[in-house]
């Protein structure tokens, strides 16, 4: 292998992506108040990289700081959340890390809840793409999406769908039973006759208009 195959390879390697930037918010959620150096060991990243991201990070709204002084060295405190005073942002970071300024959208997106649908529809993703996203904001160590409640969809007695939130370390809502098939039957024969219903009306209204224009 060249020295430039290498060096792809290990630029490669170091890539962080939805994943690697998923661990660094997690890893302030679960010991808020770390310093870039700590979060950079939690991850496994070197100092200069958590910072870069940090910043980044803070100037979309995803992360706050608080300045302290160790010893003879200042630096500085992450937390999760949005810094209460935003004048200070202006020239912190010229332009933050393109893939996470997609992550930072998801996640401000999904603040309220939404299934992959809605929240494909929301951000511009095909439902495919917008799952897969959130399988990445999903996986262990970078957990940072919970499923808030289960939805069925109107007419449909398929599985419950999921409605996916932003809220790091909350516990998922209970996945309901599946219906039994004579629940199932009792729904369809339901939706049956109403529709029936309904054509019937409207059989009814447009033989009592033909019968009015005639007449006229």
């Amino acid at each position: 292998m060249t020295a430039t195959a290498n060096t792809l390879k290990k630029a490669r390697s170091n890539r962080l992506g939805f994943r690697g930037y998923a661990k660094i918010l997690f890893a302030i959620h679960k010991t808020p108040g770390m310093t870039t150096a700590e979060v950079g060991i939690a991850c496994k990243r070197n100092t200069l990289t958590i910072g870069r991201v940090l910043n980044s990070a803070r100037t979309l709204r995803l992360v706050r700081r608080e300045k302290v002084t160790i010893g003879l060295v200042t630096t500085f405190r992450w937390f999760l959340g949005e810094d209460a005073d935003k004048t200070g942002l202006r020239g912190q970071v010229a332009r933050p890390l393109p893939k996470l300024i997609a992550m930072a959208t998801a996640l401000h997106t999904l603040r309220e809840g939404m299934t992959p649908r809605e929240f494909g529809e929301a951000v511009g993703y095909n439902e495919s793409n917008a799952r897969r996203l959130i399988c990445e904001l999903r996986k262990p160590g970078g957990k940072l999406l919970r499923v808030c409640r289960w939805e069925r969809r109107e007419g449909h007695h398929g599985p419950a769908i999921p409605v996916w939130q932003y809220a790091p370390g909350l516990p998922d809502a209970p996945k309901p039973e599946k219906k039994d098939r004579a629940a199932v039957n009792r729904e369809w024969r339901a939706r049956a006759r109403a529709k029936r219903e309904q054509l019937a009306m409207l059989h009814a209204i447009a033989g009592n208009a033909s019968i009015f224009r005639i007449a006229a």
